[in-house]
């Protein structure tokens, strides 16, 4: 889970597959709301010639109010390029400044 500066959780989740080095799903809750549902995140990765390609795949159903996706859509860039450091180096990129 993510922890906010206070060190208090503020997501959980649980392992839902895992299949290396091919497939993970993940489950994922926002605990910051109240009235916020579970959503699952697939990572799935395949050999493309040399490289390899990483598909995401995030599933809400219910989908969240819009003010909770825009908060969402703003944070997955900081995750794949800190999953691409991870990679690459060994180090996840240190958490953003707020």
């Amino acid at each position: 889970g993510l922890f906010n500066d206070k060190g208090e959780r503020i997501t959980a989740g649980k392992v839902l597959i895992h299949d290396p080095p091919h497939h993970l799903r993940v489950s994922w809750l926002e605990l910051t709301f109240p009235d916020a549902v579970a959503g699952e995140v697939d990572y799935l990765l395949e050999e493309v010639g040399g490289p390899t390609r990483l598909t995401v795949s995030n599933y809400d159903d219910p989908a969240p109010p819009p003010e909770y996706l825009d908060m969402g859509r703003k944070g997955w860039g900081f995750t794949l390029s800190s999953l691409k450091s991870l990679i690459e180096t060994g180090k996840p990129l240190p958490p953003p400044e707020r």
